[in-house]
């Protein structure tokens, strides 16, 4: 078994148990009949040529798309349509910023390098992610107990 079908095997039985590395990003789960609508033949995800491209490509090959989709859908914003093209550090610091404001850390509290890092993550209003207002970024406005009622 060559190094490229042993990698292959190896993610696979990673899927099949749920033992994925949790700083990959991942795709949600698919969504349910109710919330998807097949468009017949032309149907750009279930239509024959869908079906037919897929069919052709190898295995190594589909695992290599499954895991290009699985990044970018992990750095493109799909409602703004932005593409978040950070440094892993970058990405680890904003994970470390986003694990202390779900702690309760207030927007107040941040270094200005550590506001210009989730604005370039998020967007100019980053902050309303977490339900703050822009007047939070100075000064406390809003209270994390005001949140919770």
């Amino acid at each position: 078994m060559g190094k490229k079908s042993k990698t292959a095997a190896l993610r696979k039985s990673e899927r099949e148990n749920n033992n994925l590395d949790p700083s990959v990003p991942r795709l949600p789960p698919k969504p349910k009949s109710s919330e998807y609508v097949n468009q017949g033949s032309n149907d750009l995800f279930e239509g024959a040529l869908a079906k037919a491209a897929m069919s052709a490509l190898s295995d190594e090959e589909k695992e290599k798309y499954r895991i290009v989709g699985e990044h970018l859908y992990g750095r493109l914003n799909f409602e703004d349509g932005t593409l978040n093209n950070l440094s892993s550090e970058m990405t680890e610091a904003v994970a470390y910023l986003e694990s202390q404001l779900n702690s309760g850390l207030h927007p107040s509290m941040l270094q200005e390098n550590e506001k210009e890092l989730l604005k370039e993550a998020y967007g100019e209003d980053w902050y309303i992610k977490w339900n703050y207002v822009k007047e939070d970024l100075e000064d406390i406005v809003t209270l994390s107990w005001q949140l919770q009622k």
